[in-house]
């Protein structure tokens, strides 16, 4: 029993595992985000201004995280991310173009991507809902393309199944949503980091409360997903642990909502402190778990 990829290709898994395995797949993949990240900020806020923090910010956190976590399971983690700021890219796009459903199905085929590799990226879904109807995205056609988007991956992958039997099919199902009953503490991380994560979070979350109510319309929209995301991703690294992509997930948007943030408010006071407070935090704690 196997899909057309394993009995084409029955090397597969270990091939991938050894490719993520080397270091050099880890950075290549960190600084594929760092341009993500240049990228996304100018999308979604349209500045170059203070460019540089979100990257040095970014690229601090990451750093300290990758000397915690293993070779293999950081290169899984950042392939993870990359889908996620896809699918949050759409969202931003569908604000000035809210009028195409494919934009809708090519989100859904996000999330049911995503779910192959972990099915608690299933919560996207909920957020995608809630965006879309802000944007006027509920119609009938538009929630048709996005059910669309949603089963069009998990059918092929049935339609891969061999042989096509009702058994297998529920065997292929069980399996692909068992990982959701897997609850695991991210015990690896020392509480320094993890304290310092907190922190800077929380930071953010403050100072956007203050600078959302006097941003236009569109940032708003925009800073307010920022957070949302970020504490999902928190969230989802609380049940699940950081081999998914979540901690680095919401490592990325954190440095999107403090390029915001830093660019237009005039009083950051808590969030420089907090910026500052939480790296320290982050570094002296990669520091002790490699003594």
């Amino acid at each position: 029993m196997g899909s057309v990829l394993q009995q084409i290709w029955p090397e597969a898994k270990e091939t991938l595992a050894e490719l993520m395995s080397q270091p050099i797949t880890v950075w290549a993949l960190a600084l594929l985000l760092m341009g993500l990240l240049y990228h996304h900020c100018l999308l979604c806020y349209g500045s170059r201004r203070l460019h540089l923090v979100p990257l040095l910010l970014f690229g601090l956190l990451v750093l300290a995280l990758l000397r915690q976590l293993p070779t293999d399971v950081s290169a899984l983690a950042l392939v993870s991310t990359v889908p996620v700021i896809a699918f949050v890219e759409l969202m931003v796009v569908a604000y000035a173009r809210h009028y195409s459903p494919f934009l809708t199905f090519n989100s859904g085929l996000l999330v049911t991507l995503l779910t192959l590799i972990h099915p608690g990226y299933l919560l996207l879904l909920p957020v995608q809902l809630q965006k879309s109807e802000r944007l006027g995205l509920n119609t009938a056609r538009h929630h048709s393309a996005l059910l669309l988007g949603l089963l069009s991956t998990l059918f092929i992958a049935l339609l891969l199944t061999i042989p096509p039997e009702l058994s297998v099919v529920k065997e292929t199902l069980w399996e692909y949503f068992a990982p959701l009953g897997a609850i695991a503490s991210p015990g690896s991380l020392s509480p320094f980091y993890f304290s310092g994560i907190g922190i800077i979070f929380v930071g953010l979350s403050v100072q956007s409360y203050f600078t959302q109510q006097r941003s236009i319309s569109r940032y708003r929209w925009m800073l307010l997903l920022h957070i949302m995301m970020m504490w999902l991703m928190i969230l989802l690294f609380l049940f699940y642990g950081g081999q998914y992509g979540y901690l680095i997930g919401a490592l990325f948007f954190c440095s999107s909502s403090a390029h915001y943030l830093l660019v237009s408010s005039l009083h950051t006071l808590p969030l420089k402190l907090a910026l500052f407070g939480g790296v320290v935090l982050c570094l002296v704690g990669s520091i002790i778990s490699l003594s």
